[in-house]
């Protein structure tokens, strides 16, 4: 699986491995331990030291990314397989030789959810309660009652998650970024503690079935919007094929079941906006991956850190929707804490369209999630681009459109404007319609069949550089 992280942490990280051996000792002690009402001041001590050097292996990377630091034990786990960046597995591995090298037992653990999605962690031996617990160095966590001394172990975890018992995971964050690593992740990455692989079994088997942990949507519903995605299929098959437009020419991606799977889901991707549909079965569906443990939603999109943001038409913030969150709150502003740009007041959408942004303007958003009657809210910035023209007819997604007569297209001009082009075809990318070739003007008249799908494509020349926006449109019968 790759696990990918919605932020900035999504170009770092690779691919974990299938299988992650158990590593260190084994020991033979029992699963369970009888907690005291009070910990030693020596027990206490051995918890923060774990807690330590989970927070040291984390911070081993530059920044908030996941590749890793020159000279530190990570980038020697790393650059030991040729890698560039760290996986989970790097990371797990890394915790299991520092605990090793300060006296503490530890191994290494593989979960996953399944075929598609998987996570190692670190288990380590509680010599005080006689217990393996978990330390999660990617994500910063421990999982540790710290007034009891009473940890959770991958299988402990595991049983949890199975019954969606989210409250009483003991999630202990351990580095000053809190739980954004967790929350940045491309869903909550608890769920891939579903199917802990056994100690000393090489090949998992996927028991417990990821189905209850996805939202199922019409296809309908999502065409065109940012996010992560998981294809599900009616048959083995089936595939989806989708068209992209981001960062250049009209690609194609095809997606087919997991092949091991007896529920048929496909793979999980980011559709990056804008994409549209070429083939999809009738009864194939999409899912999008909630947060359960996450209770803070995060935005995702515009991406915090982007820069190239077009401000039209209006851009729609998107975020992660939040399991039992009650409702949202979106504010934009030009400074940070002052958002003087909009507030879209309490919803419970997941998306928010802002018409009122200006070209080349850094902006702070500030999404909030109440959860439980409790607020919690999280900033992003990012830096829109210069000014852009787009087509204001036929407008995107537009059905009914008359094609008795020529249809004018229009769209808006804007400063440094050099010429356009405008594509219209019959399929995404495709100029089999009308191609304009360079012209001044903010409009064309195109004929066009009745009952037919069009998509277009406007590309301004601007300061020397091309800019491009992708429209679709119906016509009526």
């Amino acid at each position: 699986m790759l696990p990918r992280l919605r932020n900035v942490l999504i170009l770092a990280v690779a691919i974990c491995p299938l299988f992650m051996p158990a590593c260190g000792s084994q020991g033979s002690a029992p699963a369970g331990g009888t907690a005291t009402s009070e910990i030693s001041p020596a027990q206490a001590q051995f918890y923060a030291n774990v807690e330590e050097w989970t927070k040291s292996v984390r911070q081993m990377t530059i920044g908030l990314t996941n590749y890793p630091t020159p000279g530190t034990l990570l980038y020697t786990v790393v650059t030991s397989h040729g890698g560039t960046g760290a996986t989970c597995g790097d990371f797990a591995i890394a915790l299991q030789d520092l605990l090793a090298a300060n006296g503490v037992t530890a191994r290494a653990r593989a979960t996953y959810m399944d075929e598609e999605s998987s996570h190692a962690i670190t288990e380590y031996f509680d010599p005080y309660l006689q217990r393996w617990n978990v330390a999660d160095p990617t994500f910063g966590v421990v999982y540790l009652n710290p007034t009891t001394g009473v940890g959770q172990s991958l299988d402990d975890i595991s049983a949890l998650v199975q019954k969606m018992d989210f409250a009483d995971l003991q999630i202990q964050y351990v580095t000053p970024e809190g739980d954004y690593y967790m929350a940045n992740y491309f869903m909550d990455p608890l769920t891939c503690f579903l199917n802990p692989t056994p100690l000393g079994q090489q090949n998992q088997t996927i028991v417990n079935s990821s189905m209850p942990y996805l939202d199922g949507n019409p296809p309908s519903n999502l065409e065109g919007l940012n996010g992560y995605y998981v294809v599900g299929f009616g048959n083995l098959s089936e595939e989806v094929v989708i068209y992209t437009f981001v960062g250049g020419p009209v690609a194609e991606q095809t997606f087919v079941p997991a092949t091991l799977s007896p529920w048929l889901v496909g793979q999980y991707e980011n559709f990056y906006s804008p994409w549209m549909y070429k083939s999809m079965p009738a009864d194939a569906h999409l899912y999008t991956l909630p947060f359960f443990s996450i209770h803070n939603s995060v935005v995702t999109f515009p991406r915090d850190g982007s820069t190239g943001i077009t401000t039209g038409p209006p851009v729609v913030f998107q975020w992660a929707e939040i399991a039992g969150a009650q409702e949202y709150r979106l504010q934009v502003g030009t400074t940070p804490g002052n958002y003087n740009v909009m507030d879209s007041g309490n919803i419970l959408a997941i998306s928010y369209p802002v018409s009122s942004l200006m070209p080349q303007t850094r902006y702070y958003a500030k999404l909030s999630t109440e959860f439980q009657g409790t607020w919690r809210s999280r900033t992003a910035s990012f830096q829109t681009s210069i000014a852009v023209p787009s087509l204001s007819y036929p407008p995107n997604g537009a059905t009914g459109i008359d094609s008795t007569k020529p249809v004018q297209f229009t769209w808006n001009t804007v400063t440094g404007l050099q010429y356009f082009i405008l594509y219209v075809g019959t399929t995404p990318g495709g100029s089999d319609v009308y191609n304009s070739g360079t012209i001044p003007n903010t409009s064309a008249s195109v004929n066009l069949l009745p009952n037919t799908k069009y998509y277009v494509e406007l590309w301004p020349l601007i300061n020397n550089g091309f800019y491009t926006s992708f429209t679709s449109f119906q016509t009526a019968p």
